[in-house]
């Protein structure tokens, strides 16, 4: 689940190829995995999102990130 919103993420299925490639889309690194690649598979530099937060996270302006919850979630989860 999103530990943003709490929203449904889809379930694991190892027999479905594209599964893989979806995944991905719901794990967002705080830190920037080209600037700290020791740090990509650190889970306190991972959260689940939904596709569409971590759309918003990744490419959204500030308003939107806001509405979603994120400055608030990152200062949360930061603490």
């Amino acid at each position: 689940m999103s530990q943003l919103s709490g929203k449904t993420l889809p379930e694991y299925d190892p027999h479905n190829p594209k599964f893989c490639n979806l995944i991905r889309f719901h794990m967002h690194h705080f830190w920037a995995k080209s600037k700290h690649p020791e740090l990509m598979l650190n889970e306190n530099n991972i959260v689940f999102l939904t596709r569409d937060e971590h759309a918003i996270v990744e490419f959204g302006s500030e308003n939107q990130k806001e509405s979603i919850g994120w400055n608030t979630f990152v200062k949360i989860f930061n603490q």
